[in-house]
């Protein structure tokens, strides 16, 4: 800092000084935020060929339009906080002050060209001062009467927005800071003379301290206390109107600008690059300085969110990340207190102010007894203000509880909310093993698995099998089932341990198993089923479980005479083009083939057990298998559905009917290795007797 002994300088030289001082002190560390940072640099303003203007004051009207003063290129608008500049007062070289009374009517105060004013927000503007005065600076009383200071020709005032001007005191003083306080009590600071103040309006003046120092900014918090920023000596302040200050902090440190927002948290920079916020009146101070990369600060002002603006010499203006005061987070609210393991949450917060415009918020769930030492994170989301997680689960690993709390954080700046402020109940899905038993031996080769679902956890389930302890080898892996029951539609190998589980499938893609069981399959007898096929179309099934079940595997040896085969879905099985659209073998359908001669089709396997394997039908036309081991008359072998008069019509290959209704019988016996059209009215599920 250069300090300027007034005495026998004239007004033009402080000027220069002034600005060889700004030129002097201003650098360009690159327009770079970083998310950490308290400051990013907006877009402007700048000058004609791109450079980031010198700023030396800014403002804001009540339609949140900002403007920003420079030393050289008059004056700028922004109606979008930063984003976008316009060039909206041209005539003045220099902008020294910007000032907006409570009817919107804006104030530019320029070096040697006077005031400018404008009545609708910037679009057009009147000059209404003397030309040739410096207008340092100017404040407003509560009836909007104007009081200037300038250079070297006393303090004026207006009571008609400036349209005519009453010279109020000229002592001859330099004058540099005007602020007038809540009780209209006027307040000077001048060029290293001291402050003065009026009580009466500006008739009468008395100085009230800093003889030889330079205050550059005077203002008032929601107490009535005053605050100078000193060019020698850092911060005082004032509780009795001035009569006596006290050094607060920045001892030997020039305070340029101070800014005090609503909730009375103080920001003040010491006309380089550094700049200091207190929470506590003035006690202590920490920096946020980072994100500045223009040095001297001169002039701050706050949003309608309480974000900071401030005007660098050479960086145009700064934009704070954050808001003035440190944000914080309130009112954690959730849709219900009671969830299910893996449950999405809706959790809505509120947020005071602005955190970081890079902040991210994370919901965090305690502990069982409710304790956030090691907390557990359930859903993030971005941004600066109050919000919403819709997309925040439970986890399926959560320990079953009724104490459970939740809270949200953020990381730029850290801050922990209070939690919910009521207890939350969290309810397992975990299925429970019913059958086979555990450590059950002699279980069927297509068993039936059973188990029960959570009480008050309903989910679809994931079905696992598998020939080792581990579940490293799948035999069965069924996922999105619904039902808490299955059947194998596939044999097991015989003799053969398994173990099996279920688990609850949950809204966050969770899956949470119960305790395996372990069972172990009977012996069965091998057989092999000789399914005589004539040329052309024949319609077949079978009463045994392939060993293997894959459907080009099976008709592997005859594939050769198989032109097509096809199942009641259309499906088709096409060998000479290596289509098998079909898969695998069930044992549930019947199945059309068409061959050009006349061959024997082998399928080795164990039998079916008929009465434990009902066949599904839909309502309209199916193709069924015979499942029993020998033939049976076709009204005992389909009595589990003409007993309700769902069955219309049966056909066979060879175009013989059953037809209930009527009387008419020209099948007689279903028979081994056939196949068999029916049509239902209504979906059913078809059941043989057993063997």
């Amino acid at each position: 800092m250069i300090y300027i002994n007034i005495k026998g300088v004239t007004m033009c030289s402080i000027r220069r000084v002034l600005l060889i001082c700004i030129t002097f002190v201003a650098f360009n560390l690159g327009n770079v935020a970083f998310a950490q940072d308290f400051w990013e640099q907006t877009a402007g303003p700048k000058d004609s060929g791109g450079d980031y203007e010198f700023v030396y004051t800014v403002a804001f009207d009540s339609q949140g339009n900002l403007f920003a003063g420079t030393a050289g290129n008059g004056l700028y608008r922004s109606t979008d906080k930063g984003t976008t500049w316009a060039h909206v007062l041209t005539e003045p070289q220099i902008v020294w002050r910007i000032a907006v009374n409570s009817n919107d009517v804006i104030f530019a105060c320029t070096d040697q060209e006077g005031i400018y004013r404008s009545t609708d927000g910037g679009d057009t503007w009147v000059h209404i001062f003397n030309d040739n005065m410096w207008i340092t600076s100017i404040d407003f009383d509560i009836n909007d009467k104007i009081f200037i200071g300038t250079e070297a020709s006393g303090i004026f005032s207006s009571t008609d927005d400036g349209d005519t001007w009453v010279s109020v005191w000229d002592p001859g003083f330099v004058f540099w800071y005007l602020f007038i306080d809540d009780d209209d009590n006027l307040y000077i600071s001048t060029f290293f003379d001291d402050v003065h103040r009026s009580t009466d309006g500006g008739a009468n003046w008395e100085s009230v301290g800093f003889v030889g120092d330079l205050v550059w900014y005077i203002t008032q918090d929601a107490d009535g206390k005053l605050w100078a920023g000193s060019d020698s000596d850092g911060l005082y302040s004032s509780t009795n109107s001035g009569d006596t200050w006290t050094q607060v902090a920045f001892s030997g440190t020039p305070i340029s600008t101070i800014l005090i927002d609503a909730k009375g948290t103080m920001i003040v920079s010491d006309y380089d690059v550094s700049i200091y916020r207190s929470l506590d009146g003035g006690t202590n101070w920490n920096s946020i300085s980072s994100g500045l990369s223009f040095d001297a600060i001169n002039g701050t002002v706050l949003d309608e969110q309480s974000l900071v603006y401030l005007g660098s010499f050479g960086g145009g203006v700064f934009k704070s990340r954050e808001s003035s005061f440190p944000a914080t987070i309130s009112n954690i609210d959730l849709t219900a207190t009671t969830f299910c393991q893996g449950e999405n949450v809706e959790i809505t917060f509120d947020v005071v102010g602005l955190f970081n415009k890079d902040n991210t918020f994370t919901a965090e769930l305690s502990d069982e007894t409710g304790d956030f030492a090691i907390p557990t994170e359930i859903g993030t989301t971005f941004g600066q203000s109050s919000g919403t997680f819709l997309t925040s689960y439970i986890p399926g690993e959560a320990t079953v509880g009724s104490m459970y709390r939740i809270r949200v954080v953020a990381d730029m700046p850290e801050f922990e909310s209070d939690d919910n402020g009521a207890n939350i109940t969290i309810n397992s899905v975990e299925p429970t093993l019913t059958a086979p038993a555990n450590e059950a031996t002699d279980v069927a080769l297509m068993p039936e698995l059973t188990w029960n679902a959570a009480a008050t956890c309903t989910t679809t389930f994931t079905i696992e099998v598998s020939d080792d302890v581990n579940f490293n080898n799948l035999v069965l892996n069924v996922n999105n089932h619904s039902g808490t029951t299955y059947t194998f539609s596939n044999n097991l190998s015989m003799l053969t341990q398994y173990w099996w589980r279920v688990g609850a499938e949950t809204e966050s893609g969770d899956v949470v198993y119960s305790d395996p069981f372990t069972f172990t399959t009977e012996d069965q007898s091998v057989f092999t089923h000789n399914i005589s096929l004539s040329a052309g179309w024949n319609m077949i099934s079978t009463y045994i479980i392939p060993d293997d079940i894959d459907f080009d595997a099976i008709m592997n040896d005859i594939k050769t005479s198989v032109v097509i085969a096809k199942n009641n879905s259309g499906q088709v099985y096409y060998p000479e083009f290596e289509i098998n659209d079909i898969g695998n073998w069930n044992i549930s359908e019947g199945y059309q083939v068409f061959m050009t001669q006349a061959e024997t089709l082998e399928i080795t396997g164990i039998k079916v057990e008929p009465e434990l394997n009902g066949i599904s039908l839909v309502s309209g036309w199916n193709i069924i298998s015979y499942l029993r081991d020998s033939q049976m008359a076709i009204e005992v072998a389909l009595a589990s559905i003409t007993d309700n008069d769902n069955l219309v019509i049966a056909k066979d290959n060879l175009g013989n009917i059953f037809y209930p209704e009527f009387e008419i019988d020209t099948i007689e016996f279903l028979k081994i290795g056939q196949g068999y059209q029916i049509y239902v009215i209504s979906n059913d599920t078809l059941v043989y007797p057993e063997n």
